[in-house]
Order: C-alpha cells, then structure tokens, then sequence
C-alpha cells in the first residue's frame, strides 16, 4: 500500500496522520509525507548588459533566499511528520519531501506518480484544515482540491480517540454504484483487528418520489426494496471478510442520514464513493461526499473505482 501524507506541522495535519491507527493499513505500508511550500521555483532570470542589472540581481538574490528559505522550512516540517509518523509506525518505509509548488496540485501529482503509474498511490491523506503560512491545508481549498481531482481514493483525516481495547468502527454509504462498491471493497482489503465493526448503510431520498405523484407507493416501495437489497449484499461481503458488519435503510436527506448515523454509531471513519448512481444515496461528488466530507467529525475517505472495477 503506497500513500501520500499532506503534511503542513498544523494540528489537522497531526491528527489526520494520528489517526491512520484506525485506516487498517498493511504494515508494509510506504508512505512519503509532503510539505509544499507555496513559492515559485523557476529557473535563474538571464544575465541583463547595463547598469540596472545590479539592482535586478539584487532583487532575483533576496527572491532565491526567500525560495530557498521557504523550501529549507517545508523540508524541515516534512521530516518532522515524517519522524512523528516512524513512531506510530515502525515497519513502514517512511519518506519525507519538502516541494516548491502549489499544495494541492502537488499532492495530486504525486498522487498519480509524478509521470510513473508504477509510483502511483493507493491514497491520499489530507488534514481537514491547516496553517496558511507553508501548505495551506484548509479544507475548501486543498482538501477540496484534491477531493475533486484526485484519480485515486482521498482521506480527510482527522483525530479520533479510541482505546486500544476499542474496536474500529467504521461506516459505509452504499447506493449500488461501482463507485459504492469500490468503497465496501476499500474496507474488505484492508488489514483490520479482529474486532472491527462496520455499519452498511442506504438511504433512501424521500423527496425523489414527489417527481411522480401517481407513483409515489410504487416508487417508494421499490426504493425500498433496492436499497435493502444493496445493504444485505455488501453487509454480506464484509461479513465473508471477517468483518462484524449491520446495516440499515434510512429515508430522507443523504448527507443529514448519514452524519446522524455516523455520529450515533461513533464512527471512525466514514467511507462514500465520490459519485453514485442517483437512485438512492445520490452519492456525488459536489453533494453528498463533498458535503460529509466537510461537516463529519470523524475521518471520512472518498473512493473512485479502478479501471479494473469499471
């Protein structure tokens, strides 16, 4: 498992990498932590014949301090995740890299391989907000960034205290979407404790059915059903899993449910697909994940299907 770490020294940041404890990640994980810091970093401006030369130079000298500066700071914040996250985790392969370039399209980049699709990781990770001063790690900016743009699975992270003898609990948005499907399969392929719970939930939108008044009955019967049917399926594969799964249908507003859900089962971490069939949970990116993702107050992590699931 291979995962980018968006790291800016800020407490989200902290408790975003804290709380990989409950990610269920493999211990041969790698992980590279990356500060970007928000400078320009371009080549040495030519030579200029004259006399004005001295003051530009002057000011390209005060310029490549300031970068060099700036970088030397995001190396240092880098390495200082890096050495937190050594202690939580003593078999990764840990690395840490300070960047000139724009936080978020950085760790987009990376994210992708940087040019390698052999490179390319399994998940980014981002703290829900941050400082301003080195990566601007404020959700509605990065974090949103690289929800919307990311090709690969993104979590928001955010600290959550759970005793040892806890178990992980964890909850799941499903609307029969491949995109759904890739986040039950997200949880099946992790490496969780023994006591790992996992709560399977659809909802249902009441408001969907006003769309055809002669055939409200109909309409909210046969919701009903299908989303029933989804839950029992992924409950089923998590249960095959080993993983200690209920579920439930809920009817009304998506993003409503499923915070309320999350909060009264005390979830760890919520998982949703970044878009979804429209049916049910209306799962999309921009609505319904963008929208938990924001408010949750535990971590949430927002799934793309493969090209292989597609």
């Amino acid at each position: 498992m291979r995962i980018i770490i968006g790291y800016d020294g800020s407490a989200h940041a902290d408790g975003a990498m804290d709380d990989l404890r409950n990610a269920g990640l493999p211990e041969t994980t790698e992980a590279s932590v990356l500060c970007a810091a928000d400078v320009f970093n371009v080549f040495e401006p030519a030579p200029i014949q004259g006399e004005a030369p001295s003051v530009m130079a002057e000011a390209a000298a005060r310029w490549r301090a300031d970068v060099d500066s700036a970088l030397a700071k995001a190396r240092d914040t880098a390495e200082s995740g890096a050495a937190r996250l050594r202690r939580s985790f003593p078999t990764w392969k840990i690395l840490a890299e300070g960047v000139a370039d724009s936080p978020g399209w950085a760790l987009i980049e990376r994210g992708e391989g940087s040019g390698d699709p052999a490179r390319a990781a399994d998940m980014i990770v981002v703290g829900a907000a941050g400082r301003s001063a080195i990566g601007r790690m404020v959700f509605g900016s990065v974090a949103n960034q690289v929800l919307s743009n990311a090709g690969c699975p993104v979590r928001i992270g955010r600290r959550t205290h759970r005793a040892d003898d806890e178990p992980v609990r964890l909850l799941v948005g499903v609307d029969g979407s491949l995109e759904s499907s890739a986040a039950v399969e997200r949880i099946i392929s992790r490496s969780w404790p023994g006591y790992t719970e996992c709560r399977v939930v659809a909802v249902v939108d009441s408001r969907m059915s006003t769309a055809y008044p002669p055939y409200v009955p109909f309409v909210a019967s046969s919701s009903q059903s299908l989303a029933k049917s989804i839950v029992d399926g992924a409950r089923a594969r998590l249960q095959a899993a080993g993983i200690r799964a209920t579920s439930a249908v809920l009817t009304g507003g998506a993003v409503g449910n499923l915070l309320s859900e999350a909060a009264d089962y005390k979830a760890h971490c919520i998982f949703l697909g970044a878009s979804g069939l429209g049916r049910v949970a209306r799962l999309m990116l921009g609505s319904v994940s963008r929208s938990v993702s924001i408010r949750a107050t535990c971590s949430v992590e927002v799934s793309r299907a493969s090209a292989a699931e597609r």
